[in-house]
């Protein structure tokens, strides 16, 4: 979602889809709140990243409290941490929270690779890590791979997205989507 600030441009629509930190610009009320990988979305509340902690934090209280529902999903969160949370949201809504543990796992043949750097971002072992992990991304593409590349802010998004126009001139055809 890219608002203008300067002028004033917030949001308020009957249905959005929004990145944690561009919470702030959302107004209005809404009958349902997804939030998806809910614990990488607490997380990220407490990220360096994010440039105003204390706003973030707020409107998404209170869009939990004002909420008619709110359904919170994660793959990877575990019962003691689930349980809590739900415990916790409970008390901040006042209504009675629940947790649905869904264990369905979908049989796949699917390999999934995690490139983790926890350097730097301007570190010499940081840059070299980005390297191995665009030429990764460069490898599966050549071989007809459909890639999928989470990034953490908007500009490492554009950073990916300059990198794969100039793929393109070596690469004609490849296509490619960038959400920011």
């Amino acid at each position: 979602m890219d608002v203008d600030r300067e002028y004033g441009m917030y949001l308020d629509v009957p249905r959005l889809i929004v990145q944690l930190d561009s919470l702030p610009l959302v107004w209005g009320e809404f009958d349902i709140v997804v939030i998806d990988e809910v614990l990488s979305v607490i997380l990220h509340t407490h990220s360096n990243l994010i440039l105003n902690h204390t706003n973030v934090i707020r409107k998404l209280q209170y869009l939990i409290k004002s909420s008619r529902q709110v359904v919170m999903m994660d793959a990877n969160a575990d019962e003691f941490a689930s349980y809590n949370f739900v415990q916790t949201l409970e008390r901040l809504v006042g209504h009675p929270a629940y947790w649905i543990h869904n264990r369905f796992v979908r049989p796949c043949n699917r390999l999934a690779r995690v490139h983790i750097c926890n350097a730097d971002l301007n570190s010499s072992v940081a840059q070299s890590f980005k390297v191995s992990a665009l030429n990764q991304i460069k490898t599966l593409v050549e071989s007809g791979k459909r890639v999928y590349a989470p990034c953490s802010t908007a500009s490492h998004a554009s950073e990916l997205r300059e990198w794969l126009l100039s793929l393109q001139e070596s690469m004609p055809g490849i296509r490619f989507k960038v959400l920011t």
